[in-house]
């Protein structure tokens, strides 16, 4: 009776490492979606973010316009001033567009991971389940790599 028990503490500790990793991804993700829509909005209204930064006496102070008059945070604000926020080639706002999308993507399949005993015990074992956890930096038994 013990050795199934140690078994079926072993199965859970698996499934509780799944279930760590997809919910750390999803606050990874929201971060870097956060990150993404500032730099998003920021390429929309280049005109505006450019005048500015170019109206302003510091970086300080045009971190404090871009939150003040875009509703932006502190980091989302850093992350304009620090992209040198110049001119932002129509690709490269593709690919925040795109990579925002994908993100979007990935937080579903995260939270749909984590709302699901089921679906995390099919990933015990899998590709899809090593790859979620070696994102995480835990191994199959919950522990930091």
């Amino acid at each position: 009776m013990q050795g199934s028990d140690s078994g079926t503490g072993s199965a859970d500790q698996r499934v509780a490492a799944i279930r760590a990793a997809a919910a750390y991804a999803m606050t990874n993700n929201r971060e870097r979606r956060h990150l993404l829509s500032a730099v998003i909005m920021a390429a929309e209204q280049s005109e505006r973010v450019r005048a500015l930064i170019a109206g302003s006496e510091s970086d300080v102070a045009a971190e404090s316009m871009l939150m003040t008059e875009l509703g932006l945070d502190q980091l989302q604000a850093r992350t304009v001033l620090d992209m040198q926020f110049r001119r932002l080639p129509a690709a490269q706002r593709q690919r925040a567009l795109d990579e925002h999308e994908a993100a979007l993507a990935d937080y579903a399949e995260c939270e749909s991971i984590v709302a699901s005993r089921e679906r995390q015990e099919a990933l015990v074992g899998t590709d899809e389940g090593k790859t979620l956890l070696r994102r995480a930096g835990i191994d199959a038994e919950g522990q930091p790599l």
